[in-house]
């Protein structure tokens, strides 16, 4: 997955610690050659940026959030649903902002190296609940595709159970599911699931 590019979700009821603790593992560490290029790409998340880095790494990654972006609706007197225009109106602009954020980075080193790039999705619960599941499944494709495009890692933040619906529901875009939990407030820990090959791993310590 490395060699040609990976998307990964990332699951779980867990305490925000535990989720920054799995992005820190999966933006990865520097390479003397060929320095990792992060980018954060923020909804309903925005700590610090380098809260996600490993200790002793001081550039932060880049961020693209939605700030002047319109998510709201706006209620007029007409029978035309301006909800779903709305909506997808935002989608559509974070969708473009966020490819030519990657396209720029992708251009600014020449061409990326396989895994080099390390996109971090905080969080996709705004666009699943809020948006309907054509343009949610649109916006994935096309980020998902853009990703394996330049050979990146990407994993996107979905805070709900490891079984709920919502990840049933987008699963198909992603080629692992990673779990996580927090037994009785005790170590973290992981999983993964391969859902082509109907596979998943045991838990261990994340």
């Amino acid at each position: 997955m490395k060699g040609t590019g990976c998307n990964l979700l990332v699951t779980g009821s867990v305490a925000p610690e535990v989720t920054f603790h799995a992005t820190r593992n999966l933006f990865g560490a520097d390479q003397a050659k060929t320095p990792r290029q992060r980018l954060l790409a923020c909804t309903d998340l925005e700590p610090p940026a380098n809260h996600y880095l490993l200790t002793g790494y001081e550039q932060p990654p880049e961020r693209v959030t939605t700030s002047g972006i319109e998510r709201g609706v706006t209620t007029v007197d007409s029978p035309i649903d301006h909800t779903l225009t709305s909506q997808s109106s935002w989608l559509r602009s974070y969708q473009r902002n966020l490819c030519e954020s990657i396209a720029d980075i992708d251009a600014s080193v020449d061409g990326l190296e396989p895994s080099q790039f390390r996109l971090a999705f905080l969080t996709l619960r705004p666009i699943l609940e809020n948006d309907c599941s054509y343009e949610a499944g649109q916006f994935l494709r096309v980020v998902t595709d853009v990703v394996e495009g330049v050979s990146g890692m990407a994993h996107y933040h979905l805070p709900v159970a490891n079984e709920s619906p919502l990840v049933e529901e987008c699963i198909d875009h992603f080629d692992v599911q990673i779990q996580l939990r927090n037994p009785d407030g005790g170590s973290a820990e992981t999983r993964w699931r391969f859902p082509d090959a109907d596979t998943i791993t045991p838990w261990h310590k994340l």
